[in-house]
């Protein structure tokens, strides 16, 4: 079982796995694995928000960080305690795109159909 993707990690193996069974064996053979599953790979996500310039941030349109610490499925709530205003890049914009991202910056598909993202928006003096 050589894994292409993520899926070994989902089940505790390592990517280049194999069994020494070939194919078209009668056998029953088991297992056991040498590594912990991980079963929620992204430990931190990110939002990023299109047209902003964070300078403390890699790649700079991300504005926040969030670790959840709660089991699978379960409630994420994270409120900070501060604003992070960030500049948006000069120009006209009819729309924000806000991302969530993964922990290796590659957007997460979000099955959830309920969430609530408040932004802050406020005039530059």
């Amino acid at each position: 079982m050589v894994s292409t993707n993520n899926f070994h990690k989902l089940i505790g193996f390592s990517s280049t796995f194999e069994s020494g069974l070939t194919s078209g064996g009668n056998a029953n053979l088991s297992f056991s694995s040498i590594t912990a599953p991980i079963i929620q790979p992204n430990f931190n996500l990110y939002i990023g928000l299109q047209n902003i310039n964070n300078e403390y941030a890699s790649p700079s349109s991300i504005i926040h960080s969030v670790s959840p610490q709660v089991g699978f499925g379960q409630l994420i709530v994270d409120r900070p305690n501060e604003f992070a205003f960030n500049d948006l890049i000069q120009g006209t914009y009819n729309k924000l795109r806000i991302q969530i991202l993964g922990s290796d910056r590659l957007p997460v598909k979000i099955l959830d159909p309920e969430i609530v993202i408040v932004l802050l928006l406020r005039e530059k003096k």
